[in-house]
């Protein structure tokens, strides 16, 4: 059995059979226009021809309500209602009266335009009643001018219902089309925001697990370390015995903090961004002596979550880098919003190396690996490699 086609697909293909539609309904108003031409060229020709006195001048106000009337009901689809009904009864009237002044002319042709044209503006019982009371007319003038002909009575009551069944059929198909592309795009939302919904929910899930687990596990640890450092204190242990156990306390408590930072985002809460980079930076010369500058050039855009915790992730790594690897005369950290990207870049001038080889190599261990996965996940690139007099990091992620 065959799939049901996506609803993008689906509601592809109606828009395109509605602009073929679309396409023929604009070739009424030529048609419509070559018909008004014929019918006003044979009643021009007609007997009796339009005059200023008696049945000539009636024939004259009928032509002159057909030409009227059809002109502002093909200029009225955007009229009011009720300017759209008097439209087409001038019209129709017109019509009317031809067919009873001049028996021989096309008077019914003038009819059958006017019901198919006005149908379609109008709901199924006001239709049902113009095609009765229309009906109703063509044999009562049939009879009166034609001496009882039945067959032209019946080729005339044939052709007004068959126009009035297609105009019809047509504006029902037009409306069970818009309405599927409603219900179709109504289906495309709803099928979003399901999506979004399950997304929110494993996240929340993932958050609970990492907040469970891991967050837990690093607590517990930071108490026992915390225990283990004033043990060793107390005890007159060996100072770098103490020293081993504060940092490893101080890597617990940052991986603690980074752990609840993961949380917030998973959880949708507020998490470090471009605004952070100051309190960075402060930090990183408080606790180093080293001067760390921030410039922010171009027109300020807040990025979205992922994009912010980026950026303030790749700060944070450059800098732990400098710290464990260089020692700068001088950091810079430069974040630009440029028209279709944002681009950081973390420069230590004057640099000497003490564990790094000479060379584009790069620093070792996960961080910077970890800086271009999240880059690349947001379309981006990051790029890392020594500069004359020193070492550059640069972040670009599209706006």
């Amino acid at each position: 059995m065959d799939s049901p086609a996506p609803p993008a697909t689906t509601l592809a293909e109606l828009r395109r059979a509605r602009a073929r539609w679309d396409s023929l309904q604009r070739l009424r108003r030529p048609l419509a226009v070559a018909v008004a031409v014929l019918v006003v060229v044979t009643v021009l020709r007609g007997h009796p021809a339009p005059g200023l006195h008696g049945r000539p001048l009636d024939v004259l106000l009928g032509l002159a309500a057909l030409v009227g009337g059809g002109a502002a009901a093909m200029a009225s689809a955007r009229w009011p209602v009720p300017a759209q009904v008097a439209a087409f009864a001038v019209f129709f009237a017109g019509a009317a009266a031809l067919l009873l002044v001049q028996p021989g002319g096309l008077g019914v042709l003038g009819i059958l335009v006017a019901v198919s044209g006005a149908a379609p503006r109008l709901s199924d019982r006001a239709g049902g009643v113009l095609l009765a009371a229309t009906l109703v007319f063509i044999v009562a003038a049939r009879a009166a001018t034609d001496h009882g002909q039945v067959s032209a009575t019946l080729v005339s009551v044939i052709a007004v219902v068959t126009l009035y069944s297609l105009a019809v059929g047509a504006r029902r198909l037009r409306d069970s089309n818009e309405q599927a592309e409603r219900l179709l795009v109504d289906l495309a939302a709803s099928r979003q925001s399901q999506l979004r919904a399950a997304a929110l929910a494993e996240r929340q899930r993932l958050a609970r697990e990492m907040h469970d687990v891991l967050a837990h596990s690093l607590s517990g640890l930071l108490v026992r370390l915390e225990g283990a450092r004033l043990l060793a204190t107390r005890t007159s242990c060996d100072p770098k015995l103490v020293e081993a156990i504060e940092r490893a306390r101080e890597l617990a408590k940052s991986g603690l903090g980074e752990a609840r930072e993961a949380v917030g985002l998973l959880r949708g809460e507020d998490v470090p961004g471009p605004g952070d980079l100051a309190t960075l930076a402060a930090d990183f010369q408080r606790d180093t002596g080293v001067t760390c500058r921030v410039t922010t050039t171009g027109q300020w855009r807040e990025p979205e979550a992922q994009a912010r915790l980026a950026i303030y992730r790749t700060a944070q790594e450059a800098l732990t880098n400098i710290c464990r690897h260089a020692d700068p005369g001088e950091v810079v950290i430069d974040l630009a919003h440029e028209p279709d990207q944002i681009r950081l870049r973390i420069r230590d001038i004057n640099r000497s190396w003490r564990r790094m080889p000479a060379g584009p190599a790069t620093v070792p261990g996960y961080g910077l690996t970890g800086m271009r996965e999240r880059a690349a996940l947001l379309g981006g690139t990051l790029t890392a490699a020594p500069t004359g007099d020193g070492f550059l990091v640069e972040l670009e992620i599209p706006a």
